[in-house]
C-alpha cells in the first residue's frame, strides 16, 4: 500500500483516547492527513508547496518537512 493509503487506513482505526478537552497529546496525523490534501487539490508535492507558497513568501531559503527532512 501507498504512503497515502496506509495513513487514510489509519486514521480510519484510530479512536479518541479520551474525551475532548480531558488532556492534550501532540501528535502528528494531522500534518500527514494536511500533505494528502494538500497534494490532492494542488497536484503538487507537499514539500514543494510548502517552498513555493509559505516558506519561499516569507523569504525562508531551506525547510525541513517529513518527507525532505528524513527520506
Amino acid at each position: 500500500m501507498d504512503r497515502e493509503g496506509d495513513v487514510l487506513k489509519n486514521l480510519a482505526a484510530q479512536r479518541l483516547k479520551a474525551d475532548p478537552g480531558a488532556y492534550s497529546s501532540y501528535c502528528n496525523d494531522g500534518f500527514e492527513l494536511l500533505a494528502i490534501i494538500v497534494e490532492r487539490v494542488t497536484g503538487m508535492d507537499y514539500t514543494s508547496y510548502v517552498e513555493k507558497n509559505i516558506a519561499g513568501k516569507i523569504g525562508a531559503t531551506s525547510i525541513g518537512t517529513a518527507y525532505n527532512k528524513y527520506s
